[in-house]
């Protein structure tokens, strides 16, 4: 809905996220924009949320996302 929309891109200063590694591992990771305030989340419609993240070296994140 339009209420979670504007939450997610407008409120949140980071957004916690699990993945799975290839050893079906869970890995938590902490998702934000690279000044630490909201807005870097986006969305253009309310079934996707694209996110601006920057992340660091080691975060198992992006070769979580890429498996």
């Amino acid at each position: 809905p339009e209420q979670h929309q504007t939450f997610y891109t407008t409120r949140l200063p980071f957004i916690p996220v699990t993945t799975i590694d290839n050893k079906q591992r869970p890995w938590s990771s902490i998702l934000a924009g690279p000044d630490g305030r909201p807005g870097f989340a986006t969305s253009q419609r309310f079934s996707e949320l694209t996110l601006h993240a920057n992340t660091w070296e080691g975060n198992p994140f992006i070769q979580n996302v890429k498996s």
